[in-house]
């Protein structure tokens, strides 16, 4: 006899109660973001919606805290805070630090304004707004190259509101003259007042959520500006837009930085890495990798700038194809070998002919759509190839310099771990202040950590395969020791770009946040890739037999500790291609 109508939907109640208790469980071993709320919001911003419980795919989860006495209208117009207000502001922040938060972020862009204040009050890392990424983006682009900035109104937020906010945050003035606002204030449901009484269900993360015709009109706006100005990205200053982002992307072909660009780059600096290194936190086993059953073709790829010089990649080196989830094409510029790019000193004309030849060659590969480098020192040549590229450069980790340092109080220390500290020591001011860190008494909270000592890793200026799991314990104890002399360390930099399998290592053993060539280069490459979890589908192909949407690939155990081959030098024989979007 088959099943009794009762017994079916009893059953089916309590495979759903299973799987519910399941996502519970799965969400509360996510990382934590923490958002500051304005008093009486009533609209969802982008990072809320995207990690809600139904989609616990995404890799971080939620906690509000509102910030009593404080709405919104006086958070756009950057008032002062009064007395009660600053209370209700530490208050906030208190319960965000209870709460665990790897980063703190705002509600709202207009949040900007209390940065400093917030950074004051917490030892974790503040991003307030996704303006606090316009020095990262900044470096990378020519001085004469703008980025635009859409914000919902220009009417109280204007040009000169906009420099302010940058200057305030460490831009000079002349780089915050880049930065171009502009305003949909004649799109409904974007001016301040519509925004301050928006309840809701009147927006969502998935453009489909807006009709087409506003749809049409954002674009169209950004688009016109964007072309009128010759801009090479775009910020979305306002927590309300990401849902245009990936719209935005197909339409321009232009790197879209938003506010979850900026969330998920801290995240991933906090978390286990899904597809190398150590396994230290089984509570985000199912933890999605965004790039699981995605066809690499489909998506955007990166530009490797390799320095002259061989050796054998381990899975986590950014010369290893497989640490990512996307295409990587490489090319050598010929003559600037590893000593070269140590010293630091002038190019040659023909090392320069070399590096520019290299750099035209990674432009001209389909699908790509920037350049990494595999060499921190690197950074003594952005200026040169900047001057070349027409793509974003970003060919040493340390451009992330100023961005840790803009997220976190002035108290907080910072150490940069090298293959060679005795190296790095004598450029490293230097190559620090052409990351925008300018200033001498920020400059002091970063600290060199040389690693040439740590038994088995000599093999690096050897050219010869690290043994990683030889090498992990000692870079580990040697991190331990030096956190032990700075105690305020907040965050690891790893220069070399042979570091990054040690990442998850480093994270496990301190608690603190890491940042190394592979999160930059994650970061930069979400800014031009199709978000799989919502907005326009413009690259996402699926394999016909895809890993599983939770749970990671088995093959991270399998390959963690061998050396993979190293990657051709030659372009990738499939192009990236676009399927347009419906706009």
């Amino acid at each position: 006899m088959g099943c009794s109508h009762s017994s079916a939907a009893t059953t089916r109640t309590s495979k759903q109660s299973r799987r519910a208790k399941q996502s519970r469980a799965f969400c509360a071993g996510l990382p934590v973001v923490g958002i500051l709320r304005c008093d009486g919001a009533r609209w969802e911003c982008a990072q809320a919606i995207v990690s809600a419980a139904d989609r616990a795919e995404y890799h971080y989860r939620i906690v509000y805290a509102v910030v009593e006495g404080l709405p919104y209208q006086h958070v756009r117009a950057g008032k002062p805070l009064s007395a009660s207000q600053e209370e209700a502001l530490r208050v906030a922040v208190e319960e965000l630090d209870l709460a665990g938060c790897v980063c703190i972020t705002g509600d709202c862009g207009s949040f900007v304004h209390y940065q400093g204040a917030v950074r004051s009050l917490t030892t974790r890392a503040v991003v307030l707004s996704p303006l606090v990424q316009a020095s990262l983006i900044a470096t990378m682009y020519q001085r004469t190259e703008k980025v635009i900035v859409v914000t919902n109104d220009t009417n109280d937020y204007s040009q000169a509101d906009l420099e302010q906010n940058l200057v305030a945050i460490g831009l000079e003035q002349d780089d915050a003259k880049r930065f171009i606002v502009v305003g949909l204030q004649h799109i409904r449901g974007f001016a301040t007042a519509d925004v301050a009484d928006q309840e809701v269900s009147e927006w969502g993360l998935v453009d489909e959520s807006v009709t087409t015709v506003e749809r049409k009109a954002i674009i169209t706006t950004v688009e016109r500006k964007a072309k009128e100005r010759n801009a090479k990205a775009i910020i979305l200053e306002s927590t309300l837009l990401p849902s245009f982002s990936d719209a935005l992307r197909a339409r321009l072909g232009l790197p879209v930085f938003d506010a979850l660009t900026l969330v998920d780059y801290f995240v991933h600096a906090s978390t286990d890495n899904p597809r190398f290194g150590l396994d230290f936190d089984e509570r985000q086993a199912g933890r999605c990798n965004a790039y699981d059953g995605l066809d690499p073709a489909k998506l955007p790829a990166i530009g490797i700038l390799r320095i002259d010089y061989e050796y054998p990649p381990a899975l986590g080196d950014i010369a290893c194809e497989k640490s990512y989830g996307y295409r990587t094409t490489h090319e050598v510029a010929e003559g600037l070998t590893f000593e070269v790019a140590q010293e630091g000193g002038p190019l040659c004309s023909e090392k320069r002919k070399n590096v520019a030849a290299a750099l035209q060659r990674l432009q001209a590969t389909p699908g790509v759509v920037g350049i990494a480098g595999d060499c921190g020192f690197l950074m003594n040549y952005l200026a040169d190839a900047r001057s070349v590229s027409k793509l974003p450069c970003f060919i040493s980790a340390l451009i992330q310099c100023d961005l840790m340092a803009t997220a976190y109080g002035d108290e907080a220390h910072f150490l940069v771990l090298t293959a060679n500290g005795a190296a790095l020591e004598p450029k490293f001011a230097e190559m620090l202040a052409l990351a925008n860190v300018t200033e001498a008494e920020v400059q002091a909270r970063f600290h060199v950590l040389g690693l040439e000592d740590v038994d088995g890793f000599d093999a690096v200026a050897k050219g010869e395969a690290v043994d990683t799991a030889r090498v992990e314990p000692g870079i580990v104890a040697l991190a331990k020791a030096a956190v032990a002399r700075f105690p305020d360390v907040r965050a690891i930099l790893l220069e070399c770009t042979e570091l990054p399998p040690y990442a998850d290592a480093l994270r496990s053993a301190l608690g603190v946040q890491v940042f190394d060539a592979i999160t930059l280069v994650d970061y930069v490459h979400s800014s031009t890739a199709d978000n799989p979890h919502f907005g326009v589908k413009f690259q996402t192909t699926v394999h016909a037999a895809s890993t599983a949407r939770f749970g990671r690939d088995s093959a991270r155990n399998s390959e963690r500790n061998s050396v993979p081959e190293t990657p051709s030098t030659r372009p990738s024989s499939t192009p990236w291609r676009k399927s347009p979007p419906t706009l």
